[in-house]
Formats: structure tokens, C-alpha cells, sequence
């Protein structure tokens, strides 16, 4: 999980937020179920909104989202809590079904799970090797990795694989001589640890550790560089930058 910044509201969601949510919450009051209100949230381009500043990965678990993982529609706090923030742009996020079946309901306005929107998950999580782990005494952080299961299997996986591909480069960064090469590979490095790149999280923990002692001589700016990599804020509006397609659903099926 990195530190994310929400992107600029859709027009449509700006033009039809309140109508919206009247329809939703009159349509409760009516007794209506959930399933059977349009999901006027999952709007084709308020989706692709959602999915781009996320860099078309889960918020949580850092997932790349594709037609093998289906992403849904996360409503930071449930509609089943608060059904006035149905359409509320900043109570959206774009999540992998996984996380969306874990989290469900779940809410404790004194013990939230992490919003990577609106804080830095870098205050309450570590990240050692493929592991995810909350930092000493932050119950926040540890109510946020056993609610949304960030060690599930699938993850532990996929973690180790992107640093078992990693780490040969990473000690062949170590025996190279001064010159463009080394450069080259520093900042390819550097570049997967990106904000867009899966799993920042873990890849620029590992790198940062990695790296602090490779004697290059811009070593003090490629580290800080590094650091500050995943928390870069998103320099592109939703309307100019490519993201994954999307399908036009409003039927109302996530776990909320």
C-alpha cells in the first residue's frame, strides 16, 4: 500500500452526485435491497477515473487489475454505515475483489482501515522481504493487514517473485564500474519502485536497504530519489492518461 492523491471528480459525477443520491437513498427508505439499485457509481468514466489514479492497481494490496482480477468499485466507508456517501467522490477507490471480499463492511471509526488517500501507510506498516507487517504499535496498521489479509498466499507470491527478479540486478549493480551503464540500471531500478509499478511498497522497501550501500556518487540523491518515488503525486488528469478498460456495469454486486 502507498500513499496515494485523488485525481480531479469526473464532470458526470460533479453534474449527477446529488441526483444520485437521492435515487439511492430514497430507493433504501423504499426497502429496496442493494442489488437491486443502480450502481450509478460504477459509471463508465467515473470508473476509469477511479482506476487510473490508482495507477490500475487494488488501493490495498498494490494488485495490478486486469481481466484475470476484476476490480470493483470500494466504498471507503460502507454505504451499509453511511448510504449518504454512495457517490461521495472521495469515499471511492479502485480495489481487487479479493480486498473488496475481505474488507465487506467492515468499519470502527476509532480503529479504520488505512486510507492511502488521506494518509500515509508508510506511518502504520513495514515491509520486510515479501512480508507485510504493521509497525510496532500501530493498531491501525495491524487491523489493516488482518482485515484486508495483505500476507493472503496469492500476495506472498507475487511479492517474492518481483524480488527474485530484482535481486540478481541488484547485485550486479554492485560489481559494475562508474559510467552510463550503472547509471542506466540505478534508475531502471529506481523506476520499479515507481508509484505505478506493482507492489511499490515492497520493491522500494527492499531497494531502499539494498541499495544504501552501493558505492555510486550520486548515491545520497539516488536513495532519496528512491524514497520519495511511490508518494510522487499523480501529474496526469484521468481524461489524458491511458488506463484499463472498463466496462460500462452499473449492476450493484460488490461486497459492500
Amino acid at each position: 500500500m502507498i500513499r496515494l492523491q485523488k485525481a480531479q471528480e469526473p464532470a458526470v459525477l460533479t453534474s449527477n452526485a446529488e441526483t444520485w443520491k437521492q435515487e439511492y437513498l430514497g430507493a433504501i427508505a423504499a426497502g429496496k435491497k442493494r442489488s437491486e439499485i443502480p450502481a450509478r457509481y460504477r459509471h463508465a468514466t467515473v470508473k476509469s477515473a477511479i482506476a487510473v489514479e490508482a495507477f490500475g492497481k487494488c488501493i490495498y494490496c498494490e494488485s495490478k487489475i486486469s481481466h484475470a482480477l476484476f476490480g470493483d468499485i470500494e466504498h471507503i466507508v460502507p454505504v451499509s454505515i453511511d448510504p449518504s456517501l454512495v457517490v461521495d467522490w472521495t469515499n471511492l477507490g479502485y480495489v481487487c475483489q479479493l480486498c473488496n471480499n475481505h474488507k465487506r463492511d467492515y468499519w470502527d471509526v476509532n480503529l479504520p482501515i488505512i486510507n492511502p488517500f488521506g494518509e500515509d501507510p508508510k506511518d502504520h506498516l513495514r515491509f520486510y522481504g515479501p512480508w507485510v507487517t504493521h509497525k510496532a504499535a500501530s493498531d491501525r496498521g495491524q487491523i489493516t493487514v488482518r482485515v484486508l489479509g495483505l500476507n493472503r498466499t496469492y500476495l506472498l507470491e507475487r511479492r517474492k517473485e518481483r524480488l527474485d527478479r530484482l535481486t540478481p540486478l541488484v547485485d550486479q549493480v554492485f560489481s559494475m564500474p562508474e559510467g552510463p551503464a550503472k547509471a542506466a540500471m540505478m534508475k531502471f531500478l529506481m523506476e520499479e519502485a515507481s508509484a505505478s509499478a506493482e507492489y511499490a511498497a515492497t520493491v522500494s522497501s527492499y531497494l531502499e536497504h539494498q541499495l544504501v550501500d552501493v558505492p555510486v556518487a550520486d548515491e545520497t540523491t539516488a536513495i532519496r530519489e528512491l524514497d520519495g518515488s511511490v508518494q510522487a503525486p499523480l501529474q496526469r488528469s484521468a481524461e489524458s492518461a491511458p488506463g484499463p478498460e472498463i466496462s460500462a456495469n452499473t449492476s450493484n454486486t460488490d461486497a459492500e
